[in-house]
């Protein structure tokens, strides 16, 4: 009862088509003395609810409305300095269970403080068919991580923020046919590119 108060949830709807249960986004931000937890379903409507595991245990079972896509968890129940990976499970209304991806983030007493603007390379590298990118962002500001394939037409945005910090964001390349993609952070007048490569 005490964790479910502890949980502070945002669903905001958005239509999304009948398929199977996945992931458009999953990332995962080490702030102070919490952790913002934040994905992306695509076909939430065959999605009764999201179990968040937190290092291996249960920490939280979100019920999911049809229709609800882009939603956020806030874990309060972590000590700075220690790194937490967070797995995300979908249970479907018909009973079925599909594990969709894990991120790790690290909080902090001021996780918000980052001297530098980075874009890590992604790991694993090559991938099949999840990598995750690391970035850090040192000041407030619209902030994009974009991946393009190698015509560079954009293929995905994994992360749209205006807040400084680190974030962990999970990438899949789930529906992407194999090949070098390109991901790329802009943040006010940084810019940075890395490559990475699907192998299926």
């Amino acid at each position: 009862m005490l964790r479910s108060l502890l949980i502070l949830l945002v669903c905001l709807g958005a239509a999304v088509s009948a398929r199977a249960a996945s992931l458009a986004s999953l990332t995962a931000t080490g702030q102070t003395r919490q952790v913002l937890v934040q994905w992306e379903l695509l076909a939430a409507d065959q999605v009764a609810r999201i179990d968040i595991a937190r290092n291996g245990l249960t920490a939280a079972k979100m019920p999911v409305n049809a229709g609800s896509a882009s939603c956020s968890w806030t874990d309060r129940e972590v000590q700075h300095d220690r790194l937490y990976s967070y797995t995300l499970t979908a249970v479907l209304r018909d009973g079925s269970r599909e594990q969709l991806g894990t991120v790790s983030a690290r909080p902090a007493y001021d996780a918000a403080v980052v001297a530098d603007y980075k874009l890590h390379q992604n790991f694993p590298n090559p991938f099949n068919p999840e990598t995750t990118i690391e970035v850090e962002l040192a000041e407030d500001g619209p902030a994009q991580l974009t991946v393009f394939d190698i015509l560079g037409q954009v293929v995905a945005t994994p992360l749209s923020t205006y807040a400084r910090g680190k974030y962990s964001v999970l990438f899949s390349g789930r529906d992407l046919p194999s090949g070098v993609y390109l991901y790329q952070l802009r943040a006010g007048v940084f810019t940075d590119q890395k490559k990475m490569v699907l192998l299926k």
